[in-house]
C-alpha cells in the first residue's frame, strides 16, 4: 500500500513539474484612476490594446463624486449605453480567470458577462450577473485562448462604470508534445480523429507518410477526418506548432477494416411465358457488381443481370455480392419471380353479319354494333377505309380500357351518302399487341322521289327461331328491334325466305314495300 502510494506521489508530482516547465501563470491588472475613453474606439491599458464598442451612451467621464470612486464611466441618465463591450487580442496562451470590478448608476437594471474565444465563461453557475449600484468584482472562470469580450447590456437608462480588469493566463513556454495514437475506422464510414498535442498549438503539419485514402488533415484544428475508401494498416508522423516551436513528430497508426454493404433490390414484376428477356436492377451500397442466381431454372435462367423467362411458375432470384479487399460479403436478397400464361391482347365484335345499310342521298342510316376486348395494354382505336369510306362515319373513334377490359360499346356505324350507287367501307379496329379486327360495311343509296309510299302488310311467321316470308329476289329486308335500331339488312332471295335472327323480342320486318311487326 504505501509503495503505490509512493508510486501515485512521484506521478502527480512528475506531471505538475512538466506543466510548469511548459506554462507560466501571468496576471493582468489594469485600475482606472482617470478618464480614459472620451469616444468608442481603441485605448492601451497596461500595454494591451482595449477596444470600446457600444449602443448610444456617447457621454465619457470619470466618477468624482464617490469615494472611492467607480471608475470610467459609460453614459449617463440623458444618454445611457444599453449595451457596451470591452474586446482585446492581446493574450497568447490559456486564460482562465477574468475579473472585472463594475457598477451602475443608482436603479441601474443590468448584466455583465465574459468570454474568451467564443467560449462562454461562468461566474458560479451562471454565465452572466447582474450588477448594482455597489463597485463590486465579478470572477469568471473557464478555459480558453483567444479574443477576450467584455459585455454589459442593461435595461434601465443609467450611467455604467468600470474600476478595474483582472485577467490570469498560462504563457507558453515550451512547444507541443504530440501523443502518438492507433485510431481505427471503416471503409465506407466516416471518420473522425483529433490529434493530442499540448501547449496551445496552432498549426498542424503532416512531417512523413500518406493518410488513408479518403481522409484529409485540418492543419489549423489538428482533426483528421473523412470517409476511408480502402482497408488496411498506415502510419504517418505529423507535428504541431506553437509560438513557442515546432513538436518532435508523433505517430498515427492507422487501422481501416473492411467496411460492410447493403443491397437494394427491388420487387419484380409478373411476367408471361412470352415476356422478352430483362435486366435486373440491384445495387450494394458499396458500388460493386451484383450477381443473380434463380432458384429454378424451368422458369427462368439468369445470365449476368439478364433474366430469361423459360416457363410458368415461380422462382426466387437471390442478389448477392461477395465483396472484395475493402468490403466484406453483404447479405443476399431475394424477390420472387411469378411467370404465367400469356393470354394475348383481343378485339371482339358480337355481330356476326357485315352491315348492310340503305339510305336515300341526302338521309342518313345506321347501324349499331358491339365491340369489346380484354388484355388490353391500350385503347381500342376505330378506323374507316376505302374508296367510299367518305360515305360512312363513326359515332367514336376509340374505346378506352381499364386494367387491360374495354367492355361491351356499343358503336353507331352512320352511312350518310352524297351520291346514288353501292358504297363499301371497311371498319378496322386496333389496339397495341392486338391482332386487328376488320368489318366490311355495304351501303345502297337510292335518289329520293318525295313520293309518300304506302307500306303493304307483310306475310310472315316465326319457326325455330327463324323468320319465314315469301319475296322477290333482290328486295331489301330490313330488320329493326323494339327501341328502334337497325339490327339487319340483307337482300331477298326468290320465293320463300328464312332469316336466322340473334336478337328476341317485338322486332319490325321490313321487306321491300311491306312490313310487319312480329314477336320472337
Amino acid at each position: 500500500m504505501r509503495k503505490t502510494t509512493f508510486v501515485t506521489t512521484l506521478f502527480v508530482t512528475f506531471v505538475l513539474l512538466i506543466a510548469n516547465i511548459n506554462a507560466s501563470a501571468v496576471t493582468y491588472t489594469y485600475s482606472f484612476t482617470a478618464k480614459v475613453w472620451s469616444a468608442y474606439g481603441n485605448q492601451t491599458l497596461s500595454n494591451v490594446i482595449w477596444t470600446a464598442a457600444g449602443t448610444s451612451g456617447t457621454y465619457f467621464g470619470y466618477d468624482t463624486s464617490n469615494t472611492p470612486s467607480k471608475g470610467q464611466q459609460f453614459g449617463s441618465s440623458n444618454n445611457p449605453a444599453t449595451s457596451l463591450s470591452l474586446t482585446t487580442t492581446g493574450f497568447t496562451g490559456t486564460i482562465s480567470t477574468v475579473k472585472i470590478n463594475t457598477s451602475g448608476a443608482s436603479g441601474f437594471a443590468g448584466t455583465v458577462s465574459v468570454s474568451v474565444g467564443n467560449t462562454s465563461f461562468s461566474s458560479g453557475s451562471n454565465t452572466s450577473q447582474a450588477l448594482t449600484a455597489t463597485p463590486t468584482d465579478y470572477t469568471f472562470a473557464g478555459s480558453a485562448s483567444g479574443n477576450v469580450v467584455i459585455s454589459w447590456v442593461q435595461t434601465s437608462s443609467k450611467a455604467l462604470y468600470i474600476k478595474s480588469i483582472e485577467i490570469i493566463y498560462a504563457t507558453i513556454t515550451s512547444p507541443p508534445v504530440v501523443s502518438d495514437a492507433s485510431p481505427t475506422g471503416n471503409v465506407g464510414a466516416a471518420f473522425s480523429h483529433a490529434i493530442s498535442a499540448t501547449n496551445s498549438p496552432g498549426s498542424y503539419a503532416l512531417a512523413s507518410g500518406t493518410l488513408p485514402v479518403g481522409l484529409t488533415l485540418n492543419t489549423t484544428t489538428g482533426v483528421i477526418t473523412g470517409t476511408p475508401t480502402a482497408a488496411g494498416t498506415s502510419s504517418v508522423t505529423v507535428t504541431a506548432t506553437n509560438s513557442i516551436g515546432t513538436s518532435t513528430p508523433g505517430t498515427i497508426n492507422f487501422n481501416i477494416s473492411k467496411g460492410s454493404q447493403i443491397i437494394t433490390f427491388g420487387t419484380l414484376d409478373i411476367r408471361t411465358n412470352q415476356d422478352q428477356p430483362f435486366n435486373l436492377n440491384a445495387t450494394a451500397s458499396s458500388g460493386l457488381e451484383i450477381s443473380y442466381q434463380s432458384s429454378n431454372a424451368a422458369v427462368a435462367t439468369v445470365s449476368g443481370s439478364t433474366v430469361t423467362v423459360t416457363g410458368i411458375g415461380t422462382s426466387t432470384i437471390t442478389a448477392s455480392q461477395s465483396g472484395n479487399a475493402n468490403y466484406n460479403a453483404a447479405t443476399s436478397f431475394d424477390q420472387l419471380l411469378t411467370v404465367i400464361q400469356y393470354v394475348a391482347p383481343t378485339i371482339a365484335i358480337t355481330e356476326i353479319f357485315s352491315p348492310l345499310l340503305s339510305s336515300v342521298v341526302g338521309s342518313a342510316s345506321s347501324q349499331a354494333i358491339n365491340v369489346s376486348g380484354v388484355n388490353l395494354t391500350s385503347a381500342i382505336n376505330l378506323s374507316l377505309s376505302g374508296t367510299n369510306s367518305n360515305q360512312f362515319s363513326l359515332g367514336q373513334n376509340s374505346i378506352s380500357q381499364t386494367g387491360g377490359i374495354a367492355p361491351f360499346t356499343v358503336v353507331i356505324l352512320i352511312y350518310s351518302p352524297t351520291i346514288a350507287g353501292a358504297h363499301s367501307a371497311t371498319l378496322t379496329m386496333s389496339s397495341n399487341g392486338a391482332m386487328s379486327q376488320t368489318y366490311s360495311i355495304i351501303g345502297n343509296a337510292n335518289v329520293s322521289t318525295y313520293v309518300n309510299v304506302k307500306h303493304a302488310s307483310l306475310k310472315i311467321y316465326t319457326e325455330n327461331d327463324k323468320l319465314i316470308f315469301t319475296a322477290k329476289a333482290g328486295e331489301s329486308v330490313e330488320i329493326y328491334n323494339a327501341i328502334g335500331q337497325k339490327i339487319m339488312h340483307t337482300l331477298a332471295v326468290e320465293g320463300e325466305n328464312s332469316v336466322s335472327v340473334s336478337s328476341r323480342g317485338v322486332l319490325l320486318v321490313k321487306v321491300g314495300n311491306r312490313v310487319a311487326k312480329v314477336i320472337l
